[in-house]
């Protein structure tokens, strides 16, 4: 069977939808959207704090998005902004006691959603989809087609 051009972009389209959808769910008894969750995740694992920039390239987010959604979790308690010890320009974005409770509750729900993902699908093949995905990626970035 032939995959067409629409069932790849509705599978596609399904798959993210339904995962942001499930860590939406997961993480609103916290107080928490999806984009914030993203976020806290990444900086979970970073003591020293990431840049705005460090996180948009990683979360692959337009700037005003990423800024927009900091705003919110300044607001909320959970990150601080402080002035980069080595970059002038640069805020560093680190995690506040607040956040830092409920680290491991954050960490969980993508653990746990990537374990839904994951069902009965083996390692190799996850390697696969995901070496696939980055290939997918690379082909639209090289069109010039980036985040801002």
């Amino acid at each position: 069977m032939m995959l067409t051009m629409q069932e790849f972009w509705l599978s596609l389209k399904s798959v993210l939808r339904s995962a942001r959808q499930l860590i939406n769910t997961k993480l609103e008894p916290l107080g928490l959207t999806s984009s914030e969750g993203d976020i806290l995740f990444q900086l979970v694992s970073e003591s020293r704090g990431l840049t705005q920039e460090e996180l948009t390239e990683r979360l692959d987010v337009g700037k005003a998005a990423v800024s927009r959604t900091i705003d919110s979790l300044v607001d909320k308690g959970y990150v601080k902004r402080e002035q980069h010890p080595e970059i002038a320009r640069a805020n560093r974005i680190t995690l506040t006691e607040k956040a830092n409770e409920i680290s491991t509750l954050v960490s969980n729900v993508y653990n746990n959603v990537y374990e839904t993902l994951k069902g009965n699908i083996t390692e190799e093949e996850l390697e696969h989809v995901s070496t696939l995905l980055v290939r997918v990626s690379q082909n639209i970035q090289s069109q010039g087609v980036r985040f801002k």
